[in-house]
């Protein structure tokens, strides 16, 4: 594992495959037993891969964006640091004691748009804890159109969306235009997605009723005026994206060859408001990770995996305790498979890298490809402060470097770069 010493720096520089899909991402400190605090404390940062012409229409390629950066800053982290006798963090912010939320680093800034104009909103929910459900609120007759989730297109773009459902990690791509001039807001609410903190035996406790309360964004919605004269300057309606795809995101939901079983299964992680992260750093230096764990294993101190799969091979894995620990995986997306969900925001062929698994919404199975890479694969729950309690796993990939599966994707084509 690399480690940046405190006062210290290191450039990374990463080179992007060819076939590397256009998308939102984010980047942050993963140093397990500190995660929480350094991700909280805001050592990370928003990353775009740019889309070439071709790969979708010019009306999303050219559309005017914005990023949102969504830092929710938890009143406990100074709790935490303290346990943990960490002297940095410190939460003298006028803030009423109560958790908040910071976009780009502000508090409630205000989006200015044109009445009937499409702009694409890259939303990162960079999160130790929590969820966001996010509506327009107002008299603004404003529109979503869901063009991707976690860095890749879902299939039916743009989807129409009432709300934005983010657990910690994920991103939302979402097309948004207001037909009427005035003034509203982006706000987050509790609503029905609510999370479950998870008993130590990996049962439900009850609703946590995490989804926070926030205004994410005021809107100031202006009518287009030419000379003085308000002008009906309405954007068409979107296309149908048909974005391309590389090969290792072909489409896993129709495939009927052999595939590689897995079983995940969170459990445990620390009830209450209160985190006892101290706790984590404590057996973290013994060798164990804490109150919670991956297949009944805390994260151990050698960093020995759970399970080896193969490189080039379709994977299907079952996940359990996903309703109170967000799944995510390293190295792959993974296709969602018998999904149900009412509210359509979770459909069956969506691609994720986090996934919390709402009340009202099941999941049956997740597939991906392990596309050329071996190595190390690391599983862990998004809530931070229980993957530094434990909810952490390495799953080998082994094999030959650069075999694939043979399955296609839909023709994307990139020049190579670098960031």
């Amino acid at each position: 594992m690399t480690k940046v010493e405190a006062g210290g720096s290191l450039v990374y520089e990463y080179h992007l495959p060819q076939d590397h899909m256009g998308g939102t991402f984010w980047y942050h400190s993963h140093h397990h037993g500190s995660t929480a605090l350094q991700v909280g404390g805001g050592l990370m940062g928003p990353m775009i891969v740019e889309d070439e012409v071709g790969d979708i229409p010019d009306a999303v390629l050219n559309m005017p964006e914005q990023v949102l950066f969504l830092h929710y800053v938890s009143t406990e982290l100074s709790a935490i640091a303290a346990e943990a006798g960490d002297e940095l963090v410190t939460m003298n912010y006028e803030s009423d004691g109560a958790d908040f939320l910071l976009v780009n680093g502000e508090l409630s800034p205000t989006l200015n748009l044109v009445t009937g104009q499409w702009v694409r909103l890259r939303m990162i929910f960079a999160a130790v804890d929590g969820a966001l459900e996010i509506t327009a609120g107002g008299n603004l007759a404003c529109e979503f159109g869901l063009l991707a989730k976690d860095g890749i297109y879902v299939s039916d773009a743009p989807r129409t969306i009432t709300a934005v459902h983010l657990a910690p990690g994920n991103r939302a791509d979402v097309a948004m235009r207001c037909n009427t001039a005035g003034a509203g807001t982006l706000t987050s609410s509790t609503a029905r997605r609510r999370r479950h903190l998870m008993q130590p035996g990996g049962g439900r406790q009850g609703p946590g009723g995490n989804v926070m309360d926030a205004t994410v964004v005021n809107l100031n919605v202006l009518s287009d005026v030419v000379n003085n004269e308000v002008v009906d300057s309405a954007d068409p309606a979107l296309p149908a994206l048909n974005a391309k795809t590389p090969d290792y995101l072909a489409d896993l939901v129709s495939y009927t060859g052999a595939v590689e079983q897995f079983e995940v299964n969170f459990a445990g992680g620390a009830g209450g408001k209160r985190r006892r992260l101290a706790h984590a750093h404590a057996t973290r230096r013994q060798g164990g990770g804490g109150g919670c764990s991956v297949n009944g294993v805390p994260f151990p101190e050698d960093h020995s995996a759970i399970g080896q799969i193969n490189v080039g091979t379709v994977q299907e894995w079952n996940v359990r305790g996903n309703g109170g620990h967000p799944f995510h995986l390293h190295v792959n997306s993974y296709q969602l498979q018998g999904v149900t969900d009412a509210s359509g925001y979770y459909q069956t062929g969506d691609w994720h890298d986090v996934m919390l698994t709402p009340d009202d919404v099941t999941v049956q199975r997740y597939r991906f490809s392990t596309d050329q890479f071996t190595g190390h694969a690391v599983i862990h729950c998004h809530f931070l402060e229980h993957e530094d309690e434990g909810c952490m796993a390495i799953v080998d990939i082994v094999g030959t470097e650069g075999s694939t599966t043979g399955l296609t994707g839909t023709g994307i084509a990139k020049q190579d770069c670098s960031a």
